[in-house]
């Protein structure tokens, strides 16, 4: 009784090279995949601390409105007034986790990751 291989005069399956480079190959796409979703997730952070960033300076507009063109004293008297739920903080965290500082003098809100309006 001959074998299969004797049969068909060849071996059947793939040699451990083929199945190396197809794995290299799926390992390259992974990494090209994990590396564009690492930016895309990085802007949207970004995004939303700049929309962060507008509310606040917003609702330091709206406080100084009400209360003879003074600035608010700090971000906390912004949600004692009702003027936000809560104060916000950057969603890419940070040496400060993500708490923005605020300058009483000038009004103005800056983000500890360096993001602008």
């Amino acid at each position: 009784m001959k074998s299969f291989v004797e049969e068909t005069g060849s071996e059947s399956g793939f040699t451990i090279i083929e199945l190396m480079i197809v794995i290299s190959i799926i390992a390259i796409l992974v990494a090209i995949v994990t590396l564009s979703m690492t930016v895309v997730r990085m802007k949207v952070r970004e995004g939303a601390c700049q929309a962060n960033l507008k509310t606040l300076e917003n609702m330091i507009e709206h406080y100084k409105i009400e209360n003879d063109n003074k600035p608010p004293p700090d971000l906390d008297t912004l949600v004692a007034g009702g003027y936000l739920k809560r104060v916000p903080a950057c969603p890419t965290g940070g040496p400060t986790g993500g708490n923005y500082s605020y300058d009483s003098a000038t009004g103005v809100v800056s983000c500890p990751n360096k993001h602008k309006l």
